[in-house]
């Protein structure tokens, strides 16, 4: 979309009238505003014998519906800049430019520390954690984030083990091992690794965490 927000009131006020002609029209597909899609008019204008083009965005869909190429309208320009004062512009909303940063600084900061920290417990398991064997509760698809594309489905294993008193203990590891999923069903033994002193802290050992843990240790 080609915004002219910034520069039509300017336009209006300071900018000279003068004919122009229609050379071009079309509808805008890949955008829609309230239920609507802009029509682009192309235009061309002539200043001190130079030929300029310029075209307009616009909602004024009704008013221009029976515009065709050729058809002389009034323009007015200033400078390099033209806009078409009878029709209404679609006006790009650069307040959104604006908020942006500050959204993703008060909605996004808790997001990456709260990635940081995983990541760094995670680290941690794969450094210190020791080997034990858990039973396979279940296997349920989660979907999140990725870096690699913007959503990819990975599963949440959930098992059971025994501490070093024998209590059962509870835990949960995410997943994409393609082997372990096919391979593994509800009551299987699965190895997991388990922080010392920290044993809720877990991870299941599946080929990629040994993958990592190579690239660690």
């Amino acid at each position: 979309m080609i915004p002219h927000a910034p520069n039509r009131t300017k336009i209006l006020a300071e900018g000279v009238e003068t004919n122009a002609e229609v050379t071009k029209i079309e509808t805008v597909h890949n955008e829609e505003i309230n239920g609507v899609n802009p029509r682009k008019i192309s235009f061309r204008y002539e200043i001190n014998g130079r030929t300029n083009l310029a075209s307009m965005e616009t909602l004024s869909v009704e008013e221009t519906a029976d515009w065709k190429p050729g058809q002389q309208i009034v323009v007015r320009y200033l400078g390099d800049a033209a806009t078409i004062p009878s029709l209404e512009p679609v006006d790009f909303p650069w307040i959104l430019f604006l908020l942006m940063p500050l959204f993703f600084g008060i909605f996004g900061a808790p997001f990456l520390i709260y990635c940081i920290i995983r990541a760094r417990n995670k680290l941690k398991v794969m450094k210190f954690g020791i080997v034990k064997k858990a039973r396979l509760l279940s296997l349920a698809p989660v979907t999140s984030f990725g870096i690699s594309w913007f959503f990819k489905t990975r599963f949440e294993a959930n098992y059971v083990f025994q501490n070093e008193k024998s209590s059962e203990v509870y835990g949960s590891s995410l997943t994409a091992d393609l082997v372990l999923l096919n391979e593994k069903k509800k009551g299987d033994e699965i190895e997991i690794l388990v922080l010392p002193n920290q044993e809720m802290k877990s991870l299941i050992l599946d080929v990629p965490t040994l993958k990592r843990i190579q690239s660690v240790v």
